[in-house]
């Protein structure tokens, strides 16, 4: 096969017409001796793994291997009829859809790109550029009154009969104005409804012209869901939507193998907070207009829990088929066979806890005091959210498990040179198998793509039960942002809460993971939803949540739009773009 025809095509197969996927490569390996070869490859993902048995290439052969780009991998080859050592070491980094070949002559020379790999971030870029552009256009037409000036002449021109009455009643204005307030009786136990009303004739300005010249423009405390939260939101689910299309194309765009944090680590904790966040809010709304707890309990802690849960059911089954197109359950399960557990069961059971203390103990009113007044009206939260942190680092370190090392919290698989293949998770799928059974986890085919790096062969559920304890503190502390945006009002109060909250959860994280990836006291994992990894993901969220409040809020530099009508809807966003996956617009 000459060059020309290995050039053909090679964006998506290699010469022997195997499939590339997005993060893959081609390799051509020549064998020019008289003996067989055998390969064994390793990649720097595969953390204290040993090298794999890889290929086995004949006398005089060539053989077209698919590679990963998401890491370096390192192999090496030997004559299948020695006993003889490795004869050469090959450490390299491929890159997306590239064409490379390696001769196996022992001289151990380097790798030849045949074809240059393609640029995937190219369309990233562009992406990125066009945002920008009209971003910078929104703010000048904003800044120019553009789209008031449009709309003053449009309301001249058709309605012109409308502004002449504005004038001659401006000066003039009888008005009747009726209030109802619901307010709850703590005597009684009951809620009763107020209703008054006031009429008159303002002789001067109109009582809204008043208003707008005396009172700065503020919002008022029930509209406390700003647009900086519902644009953090949008923005989360947004990205979700992405990756879930773009099928992790971008290698900083994924999950990690095991421990570590990537973007693809970071959404899912950023989703539960940015609920979190959101609940706080609709909860003290509630009580601070006279509801009564009871009810503020049950339609907005269990009902609400009820519907994440069943929604949580019906997400885990809509689509089981991998990034790899390969459908490993073309039927749909038995009841018997359902996944028990899932990102939306984790807010479900997680809310279901933190709201209920909050709805218990919120008070009803602000009260003016200290500066830590948030602190001093929250306090049993977070002594009932710690305590759970407390007991999760206690049971993953410390509970005895069967041919498993006691506080082992390592992938398994290959891990650690192949010692402990069958306890991935530890403690965390122990717990899982016991209360739910094997029959109730992911399929083993679909975690042998998520978690591939380690070759993983034991059921394991990824939002496991024992994770939900450390949801609970991502949740308190995401139920601390909305505080403070509760208890002060004055933007300088709330951005040096904001910075001490978010530069103190990632130092405390940092400590706790040792401030590197691996070997830490308490590594960095999403999927054992470790505390060092709850405080980095939510000390991250306070400092965009942060930056999207002063560019927002305070400097008028943006609208939000178009993250504040997606984060909006966030659970309809959320479902939808695994339901029609493959349907425009989530495509």
């Amino acid at each position: 096969m000459n060059v020309n025809e290995l050039r053909k095509g090679h964006n998506l197969f290699c010469p022997n017409g195997s499939t590339m996927y997005y993060d893959e490569a081609c390799l051509i390996l020549q064998n020019v001796l008289n003996d067989s070869m055998s390969l064994s490859r390793i990649t720097d993902e595969c953390y204290k793994c040993s090298p794999q048995r890889w290929a086995d290439i004949g006398p005089l052969q060539t053989l077209y291997l698919t590679v990963p780009i998401t890491a370096v991998t390192t192999f090496y080859y030997t004559p299948s009829t020695s006993m003889e050592t490795q004869s050469c070491w090959v450490t390299y980094k491929f890159d997306q859809h590239g064409l490379y070949k390696y001769v196996l002559d022992l001289s151990c020379d380097t790798i030849e790109v045949i074809e240059f790999p393609s640029y995937s971030h190219m369309s990233l870029l562009v992406f990125t550029v066009i945002v920008l552009v009209f971003w910078i256009v929104q703010v000048c037409l904003s800044n120019l009154n553009v789209q008031k000036r449009l709309q003053s002449i449009l309301k001249q021109r058709l309605f012109p009969e409308i502004e002449l009455e504005n004038v001659h009643s401006a000066d003039f204005s009888e008005s009747e104005i009726e209030f109802t307030k619901v307010t709850f009786d703590e005597v009684t136990q009951r809620e009763r409804v107020v209703e008054y009303t006031t009429k008159g004739t303002n002789t001067g300005r109109s009582l809204d012209q008043l208003n707008a010249f005396y009172l700065p423009e503020q919002k008022p405390v029930e509209f406390v869901e700003f647009e900086a939260l519902l644009a953090f939101r949008g923005f989360v689910v947004t990205m979700w939507v992405y990756l879930n299309v773009e099928e992790r194309t971008y290698s900083f765009f994924q999950s990690s193998a095991w421990d570590g944090l990537k973007m693809d680590d970071l959404l899912l904790g950023w989703f539960y907070w940015a609920l979190a966040a959101s609940f706080y809010l609709h909860f003290h709304l509630s009580l601070s207009r006279g509801e009564s707890r009871k009810r503020v309990f049950l339609r907005g802690v269990l009902l609400r829990s009820a519907i994440y849960c069943v929604a949580g059911l019906c997400y885990n089954h809509i689509n089981n088929t991998s990034p790899r197109i390969q459908d490993f359950q073309p039927q749909l399960r038995t009841i018997a066979d359902f996944r028990a557990l899932g990102i939306l069961q984790r807010v479900g059971l997680a809310q279901l806890v933190t709201s209920a203390v909050e709805v218990c103990v919120m008070s009803r009113t602000i009260k003016r005091g200290p500066l830590l007044r948030d602190l001093e009206d929250s306090w049993l939260q977070w002594l009932v959210c710690i305590a759970l942190a407390s007991i999760h680092v206690s049971i993953t370190y410390s509970l005895p498990l069967p041919n498993c090392p006691t506080g082992y919290s390592g992938p398994g698989g290959l891990y650690d040179n192949f010692s402990t293949p069958h306890c991935t998770g530890g403690a965390v799928k122990y717990i899982d198998h016991k209360i739910f059974g094997r029959r109730h986890m992911p399929p083993v085919e679909l975690l042998r793509q998520t978690l591939m790096v380690y070759q993983i062969h034991e059921p394991f559920e990824p939002q496991g039960l024992l994770g939900t304890l450390t949801s609970c503190l991502l949740m308190a502390l995401a139920m601390q942002a909305s505080r403070v945006f509760v208890y002060f009002h004055h933007p300088y109060s709330r951005v040096i809460r904001l910075t001490c909250w978010g530069i103190f959860q990632l130092l405390v994280g940092g400590v706790l993971c040792g401030f590197r990836q691996y070997d830490g006291p308490i590594p960095i994992n999403r999927y054992l939803m470790s505390v060092s990894y709850v405080l980095v993901a939510s000390g991250l969220a306070y400092l965009v949540l942060l930056g999207l409040y002063l560019f927002i809020s305070v400097w008028n530099l943006w609208s939000g739009s178009p993250f504040i009508y997606t984060g909006a809807n966030i659970l309809v966003m959320f479902v939808g773009s695994k339901l029609f996956l493959h349907t425009f617009p989530f495509a």
